[in-house]
């Protein structure tokens, strides 16, 4: 978990604290290095902040396969890992929902950031708090909709 899609530097946000840029690494078993995790994949979720009143904007996604290179997941510090894979603008990424709003809020101590789409729950996993609206048009009209959607994202195993 990081703060933004712009703002990818170790160390990742720890337990308790809210990011707007969620990040999943898969590895292969089959596919180790002197018994070293390999990295095979890359799957990203973020919130490109649009309109920074409001507090919104759309959540894109990413997917980058890595198995014809894995990478040795001790080789580089996470941020590097990702940044030298994770290219291009915030924009350049499909759109998976319109409108976001964060909801989360930071448990640490210190600044409150503005409320974000992801929380880092005890550093086993990550919890979305978000309000998520979609723009309909429909015979000349045009309305939104949405809903307060919260859910845990935990590890397998």
């Amino acid at each position: 978990l990081y703060q933004n899609f712009a703002t990818r530097v170790d160390p990742s946000i720890k337990s308790g604290g809210v990011g707007d840029f969620l990040i999943l690494i898969y590895t292969d078993p089959s596919q180790t290095k002197y018994g070293v995790s390999m990295i095979t994949q890359l799957v990203g979720y973020y919130r490109e902040v649009t309109n920074t009143q409001l507090n919104y904007g759309p959540v894109h996604r990413f997917s980058i396969d890595l198995s014809a290179t894995p990478i040795d997941i001790t080789s580089l510090p996470m941020a590097t890992i990702i940044n030298n894979n994770v290219t291009g603008a915030a924009s350049s990424y499909p759109i998976v929902t319109q409108l976001a709003q964060g909801l989360a809020t930071s448990t640490q101590t210190g600044t409150q950031p503005t409320p974000a789409l992801f929380y880092n729950f005890g550093n086993i996993s990550v919890m979305i708090d978000a309000q998520i609206s979609e723009s309909l048009t429909e015979v000349g009209t045009t309305s939104q909709t949405g809903n307060t959607y919260n859910f845990t994202v935990s590890p397998r195993g």
